[in-house]
């Protein structure tokens, strides 16, 4: 078991050590405070990357919008070219 650089025996010897300082009523209390301090890391983490997730979703859906937008003015620009005012098929006038 590798923890920040160090093995199973450094970590025990450690934890012992830390035993002895502090005695068994302040490490449970490090352990508990430590245990809060992870469960909020890991929340404010998995808020992180739903946040990251919901970004990339909406910068897919704005590139989808703007490729809507642009085909939609190609056809206005295409639409207000067309002379109504050419012979048709049709001799009633253009449609309003």
């Amino acid at each position: 078991m590798e923890l920040f650089n160090t093995g199973g025996w450094e970590l025990l010897v450690l934890l012992l050590l830390a035993l002895v300082l502090f005695g068994p009523e302040d490490i449970i209390k490090f352990a508990r405070r430590a245990g809060k301090y992870v469960r909020v890391l890991q929340r404010l983490w998995a808020q992180a990357v739903e946040s990251l997730d919901l970004q990339a979703l909406l910068e897919e859906d704005d590139d989808d919008l703007d490729a809507a937008w642009r085909e939609v003015q190609s056809v206005t620009q295409e639409l207000r070219r067309t002379p109504w005012d050419q012979e048709s098929p049709h001799d009633g006038p253009p449609p309003a």
